[in-house]
This record gives C-alpha cells, sequence and structure tokens, in this order.
C-alpha cells in the first residue's frame, strides 16, 4: 500500500512497488496477513488495536501492544501471478501487476482466519 491503516480496508497499491517484476517479466507471490488479538477465531475483520496508524502516538501503541498477551499473525498464501513481459511498457506493466496482487490480496483477507 505504501503507507499504515486500520487493517479494515485494503488500499490500492502503489505500482512503483512491482517496477522490478515488471522490467523481468517475473511472476509474484501474493501473501494476504492478517493480524488477530488473543483467541484466533473465525472472522473477517482484523483487530484495529494492533495497527499503528493515522495519529496514534507511537510510545502509547507499542506499550498496548507489549500488553497483549497474544498476537497471531495469520498468512494466506494466495495463488501466483505468473507475469509473462508483453508489448505494454513498464509503467503499464506495473499497473496491471499492482492492479491484480492488490485485488488477490483483498480476496484472500476477506477468507476466514484458521489458526492452528
Amino acid at each position: 500500500e505504501g503507507t499504515t491503516g486500520d487493517g479494515a480496508a485494503l488500499k490500492d497499491f502503489r505500482a512503483f512497488f512491482f517496477d522490478i517484476p515488471a522490467r523481468l517479466g517475473s511472476g509474484i507471490q501474493p501473501v494476504s496477513v492478517k493480524y488477530i488479538h488473543g483467541t484466533c477465531t473465525y472472522t473477517l475483520q482484523m483487530d484495529k488495536n494492533i495497527a499503528w496508524h493515522g495519529d496514534m502516538q507511537l510510545i502509547h501503541h507499542l506499550w498496548q501492544l507489549l500488553g497483549m498477551k497474544r498476537i497471531n499473525a495469520v498468512l494466506h498464501f494466495n495463488p501466483a501471478i505468473n507475469y509473462v513481459q508483453t508489448e505494454k511498457t513498464s509503467a503499464e506493466a506495473r499497473k496491471l501487476l499492482s492492479s491484480a496482487a492488490c485485488e488477490i490480496i483483498r480476496d484472500g483477507l476477506s477468507r476466514p482466519a484458521v489458526c492452528a
């Protein structure tokens, strides 16, 4: 995303971060990461208290974070994007890759979390 958010919604990705795979014509592996505090339950929402965002004070946030007994990081490995270089310019290829990755990761985040 290139910025911080509260985890409630995924923001559009910045195409710049996809420059190297676009130039090389390589694939990427999109991974959805969801952070959940406490017992991992079947939920679609991440815990907004884990993300540092907005005008939160860093020290206060870190103190609250350290007070949490358990934080689960739930990873969902989405299907790989096998990019094949075409006649498109590098800028167009970056935009296509970033858009595809964002949609795939957004879909992965919408799935219920399953913790071991």
